[in-house]
């Protein structure tokens, strides 16, 4: 079995200001979710959705170097923890939308209400 984690130094354009952007910085599994593209399917709403649940309680940063060295600390802790696995080690990322300023009850109920649709309309295409 998989740990499927690692230390993510997203990298986010700022809302109504793209001169500039902000880094976040965070253990994550499953950062797959947070695409559109690749393995997933997943509409872009719902991606986006899944990265506030993901970084919006994330350390932010205005510069690379110290999100960097934040990375290496948090590596460093896991490290040296109980659990010590880092399956993928620190990535950059780098997102092009924004992160949505909602909250994360807003971006789980707006999940949860996309996937009680599905699973809705699969149980009439096969009436």
């Amino acid at each position: 079995m998989s740990a499927d984690n690692g230390i993510y130094i997203a990298k986010f354009p700022i809302a109504g200001d793209s001169s500039n952007v902000e880094f976040r910085v965070k253990e994550l599994q499953n950062i797959e979710d947070c695409y559109t593209n690749g393995c997933t399917s997943l509409p872009l709403e719902v991606a986006l959705a899944t990265r506030v649940i993901a970084f919006s309680d994330a350390k932010v940063f205005e510069n690379k170097k110290e999100a960097e060295m934040y990375a290496i600390q948090l590596y460093n802790n896991v490290m040296n923890g109980e659990c010590p696995i880092i399956e993928y080690g620190i990535c950059d990322i780098e997102f092009e939308e924004p992160l949505p300023k909602i909250s994360v009850k807003t971006a789980r109920d707006f999940i949860d209400d996309y996937f009680r649709l599905i699973r809705k309309f699969n149980n009439y295409k096969y009436l």
